[in-house]
Parts: C-alpha cells; structure tokens; sequence
C-alpha cells in the first residue's frame, strides 16, 4: 500500500511538516486527547493526513518556538497547507528519506566524542535498532513510545533484544543508563530516524551495512573480511552447486558465508547448507543478524570448530576462513596434521585442509609474513603442504584492503590431500585494485575476473594435463623440487617474474638473487619483530 496515496503519515512526517522533534509528537499523542487516534497498518501506526492537518491548525506555536517570520497565535497548521503540501511534501520525502539514513547513522556518532564510541557500545545498540525495526513491528513500537525517557529506553531495548534471541545485544543495550548522555541521546535519534524508514525498506539494509563497517573501525582487531576480498574468495573456490556444504570455521561477522550463499542463488541456494562458527558470543549474533538482514540462509554456531584445537567431525564441499592471525602462543592441545604452530593462522589453515571433502575446495586468509617466514615449524608445515598435495594455490593480495591495517595477505588455495606433490599456481596481484577512500583499497569486479579467470585458466590446463602459459608478470607455476630450492617460501613475487625482466648484460647485477635476498631479509625482520612483542609480553607489555 502506498501510504501517501491513502492520506495516512507517520510520526516523523508530522514531526518534519510541523518543524518539531519527533518526540514532541509523541507527548503529543500522549498529552492531548483529541490527537488523533492512529491506524494499525503493516508499517505501523499511521495517522490520517487530514485529521493531523486539522488538529495541527488549533494548535498555537509557543513564542519561543517561533520562526523568524512567525507572528504570535501563529499555529502548526500554518506550516501546513492542509491535504495539499502534506502529501507533496511526504511524496517529495519518500525516496530522500531513504538514501539519507546511511549517512545520518553516521553523523549522529560523529557529533559524539570519540571517548563516546571507543568500546563500539553505541555502534552495537544501533546494529540492534535497525535489526529490531526490520523483524521486531511490536517491540519497535513500544521503543518509540520511550524514546524521551532514557531510563525506560534501556530497559525496553533490552527486553526487546532478548525476545528476539539477541543476548549480547541486551547485555550492551543494560549499560545505557550507565553510558554519556550523548551517547544515549544519539541513540535516541537514531530510533526516530529509522521510525521514519517502513520495516520492508531495503535502505535498513545499507543502513545495517554501514553501521556493520562502522563498528569494524571500533573493533579493529577482528580485521573484518573486506566486500571485495570475500567476493575474489568465493570466485576461487566456485561454483556453489546445488546440494554444495560449505563452512567457514572462524566467521567473524558472517562476510564469506554471505557471498557464498549469494553465490549459489544461480543454482538453487534452498538446496545449500552455509555454516559458520565463531569462539565470541558476540561476533556470533552479528554474524547471524548480517546474514538475516540480507535473506541468508546460513547457520552460525559458538560450539562448533570454537578452536584451531578441535577436532574436525565433518567434511564440506566449500570451506573458507580469514582466521586471526600475528598472535604467539603455545599450541596446546593442538593435533593437526602437520604438526601444530605457535602461530595461530597455521592451525586454522590446517583445520580448513582437514575439513574438506574428497572433492573439496578451500581459501584461506593468510598474513604475506607466513608465506616465507624462516621458522623452521612453518617451514616445515608449508613443506608438508606442498609435498602432500594439499597446496593448489596462493594469491598475492593489494596492501590496504582490511580496514585498521596495512597489512598484506596472501590468499592460500587449499584441496584434500593426495599424498603427492603437484603444481602450485603463483598469483600476485599486488598491482590491482584503486583507493576507495583516503587509506582503503578496494579490488574492483575487472580485478576480481582477472585473478578468478587466471586460476580457472591454470586448473583446466591442469585437468586436462595441457601445459599451462603464465601471464608474464602476473601468474607463475612452480614444482615442489623449484619451491623447495626457494626454501619452501610460497611468496608470490619469488616465483612470478616481472612484465620487463630483461638486464643489462654489462652491469653484472643478478635482480632476481637480489629480490629473494629482499624476501629473505624481511623474513628475518619479521621473525625478530614476533620474538621481541614476545619477550615484552613477558614483561608485561602489550
């Protein structure tokens, strides 16, 4: 039904028409008894657009409300040509309404202090709002009516986040009456901004989505899946057939299991199962809320593959993961197949090897140090890779793509084990992608066709046992006994020579001997780097 068609407004159109705050509507609604009694309709309360017109030209405007132009005894009507630029105005609103959500989420925090926002406290609740506003009508309506009464807000957010089965939701919503007042004011607006948005609209969704990256700048440590990086990684291990198990066993907010669901609508997504798990009750619920605001069918669990030290119970099709990585610590309790690490990355990779399938295919998130660090355990763990036959590819990825970080990653293409060693394909595609913004990058579709159709390109040659032709100064193949002459470094640039290779015969420089001195020697610093943070941890540093 359109609503501006059927003479009826919302409270935020009433509000906007009459140059007031929505909660003047609200006491309003609550003080005067000849307001106008609202209709129930599927986008909520609604009130007749001519008996608000009316009941608005008996209303005086306080003098201290009074516009520039406005005489004294002026009333509300007169902002308000009744039943004619009510419904211009609302029909003018409608589209702006929209597009215009995106961006005030995000100026209401910026107008608090960044003392305000550190802990991501006000970025959760408002994750919960627009969650609670798409599914949540009669919770929604009970929150609007307290949005003036801060005290009777938390209590009902709360309430209203554990009826919908968001625990740690309700748990930040009870710190409100403890929070700033301008936190807690914020809030506040927010819930009359997403009031004035109907439950259906797919603008809650941008919205969810910009609030999503948003608390990604407040929980920076998650390093969560950039849009571009989870699409190139479910291009490399497509297509997602119908009948397909995929899981992603450290899911972070549910990025990768969103685009591999998306990716199997081609097909038949209902015939799908996507799965994911997470050891943080809290990035568990934002993962599921991500992946029901956008229609996802997929299933996230706290229980299952919690630690690089489960055991692996299932097998799946599809298996991708961007697991934690830089962290040192002793692998207890870790038995892996080849053998633990004290890096975490390393045991993650292992359990995505190890969950596969006979046929199955999986991608994962890798630091750039942990292709050609000079550990012997990792060497040797990348070794074992290479010689079982568990190591189809690795992609050299852009710097700048993960927000809060600098840092470069590998992608490292994994298959079942065969026993046997095979061709590793080396990608780098360093060179791709444009600045999205000031310090992002972000790999376009062309890139994102280029790297996938190169990966295609060399597993066909592959299956048919056809020779492959790299691109110069793109891609490379490289036996186990070439890796193994590297020092079983899987980096990329060590193998993928560059577009203009050619070497002035008379300057007796070798660039290529130069070039794996280079990786050796930021191997080296890398290794120091990890063994210092470790021994001021043991001092009590951070």
């Amino acid at each position: 039904m359109d609503i501006a068609e059927a003479g009826l407004v919302s409270r935020s159109d009433i509000a906007r028409l009459a140059g007031v705050e929505r909660p003047a509507v609200t006491n309003w609604q609550r003080r005067y008894a000849d307001f106008p009694r609202p209709v129930e309709t599927a986008q909520g309360q609604l009130f007749q657009r001519d008996e608000v017109a009316a009941w608005l030209s008996r209303r005086p405007i306080p003098v201290r409300a009074l516009r520039d132009d406005e005489l004294p005894g002026t009333t509300y009507g007169s902002r308000v040509e009744p039943g004619v630029r009510l419904k211009a105005q609302r029909q003018e609103s409608a589209p702006e309404r929209g597009r215009r959500l995106v961006r005030e989420l995000g100026g209401l925090a910026a107008e608090l202090p960044r003392a305000a926002t550190h802990d991501g406290v006000y970025w959760q609740v408002v994750l919960a709002l627009v969650f609670l506003r798409r599914f949540s009508l009669e919770a929604w309506r009970h929150l609007a009516a307290a949005v003036d009464r801060p005290g009777l807000l938390s209590n009902r957010l709360a309430d209203a986040c554990v009826d919908a089965g968001l625990a740690e939701s309700a748990r930040v919503s009870e710190r409100l009456a403890d929070v700033q007042p301008a936190v807690r004011h914020a809030v506040s607006r927010a819930i009359n901004l997403l009031d004035g948005v109907t439950a259906e609209s797919s603008d809650l969704i941008a919205g969810f989505d910009h609030v999503l990256e948003r608390l990604g700048d407040d929980m920076s440590y998650q390093f969560f899946t950039p849009r571009s990086v989870a699409r190139l990684i479910t291009e490399l291990v497509g297509p997602i057939a119908a009948g397909s198990r995929c899981l992603d066993p450290f899911c972070r907010t549910g990025e990768l299991l969103l685009e591999l669901d998306r990716a199997a609508v081609g097909d038949d997504s209902a015939q799908i199962v996507v799965r994911g798990s997470h050891p943080e009750p809290i990035l568990v619920e934002l993962a599921t809320m991500n992946l029901a605001m956008h229609g996802a069918s997929a299933l996230v669990s706290r229980l299952e593959l919690a630690s690089p030290a489960a055991p692996v119970e299932e097998r799946f099709d599809v298996v991708v993961s961007n697991p934690p990585f830089g962290s040192l610590r002793e692998p207890e309790g870790v038995n892996r197949r080849y053998g633990p690490s004290r890096r975490m990355e390393f045991n993650w990779l292992q359990v995505v090897v190890e969950s596969l399938d006979g046929q199955g295919r999986g991608c994962v998130v890798m630091p750039n140090g942990a292709a050609f660090s000079l550990s012997s355990r990792e060497q040797d763990i990348r070794r074992a890779l290479v010689e079982d036959g568990a190591l189809a590819a690795v992609v050299a990825l852009p710097m700048q793509l993960f927000q809060g970080t600098s840092i470069g990653v590998t992608l490292w293409l994994v298959q079942p084990p065969s026993g046997r060693s095979e061709e590793v394909l080396f990608i780098d595609a360093q060179q791709l992608g444009g600045m999205s913004t000031r310090t992002r990058r972000e790999l376009t579709p062309q890139d994102i066709q280029r790297v996938s159709q190169e990966y295609r390109r060399w597993r066909l040659a592959h299956r048919a046992d056809r020779k492959f032709v790299p691109r110069e100064g793109f891609s490379a193949t490289a036996t186990a006994a070439a890796i193994a002459e590297q020092g079983y470094s899987l980096y990329p640039q060590s193998y993928v020579q560059p577009e203009s290779s050619a070497v002035d015969s008379d300057s007796g420089t070798d660039f290529s001997m130069l070039a794996e001195e280079l990786v050796r020697l930021t191997g080296s610093a890398a290794e120091i780097d990890a063994d210092v943070r470790e021994m001021l941890r043991g001092f009590g540093g951070r």
